[in-house]
């Protein structure tokens, strides 16, 4: 993962060539919070498209992920 406000990276990356890389930050994994942001979905197979809430432990913002 990575932050949108500070480009801080945790986790797995995929490179251009498909392989993956596993990249190790200095503060750690993200947090995950507890919150679920919903919309009504424009698609004919479900009513609400959901994204979970994350906060970076570099910067402290918290921002919506995928």
């Amino acid at each position: 993962m990575k932050c949108p406000h500070c480009n801080y990276e945790y986790g797995f990356r995929l490179n251009e060539d498909s392989s993956t890389e596993n990249i190790s930050g200095e503060y750690g994994d993200f947090y995950q919070l507890d919150i679920n942001f919903k919309r009504k979905s424009d698609s004919y197979y479900k009513d609400y498209d959901e994204k979970s809430a994350f906060a970076c432990p570099s910067c402290q913002i918290v921002f919506i992920g995928d």
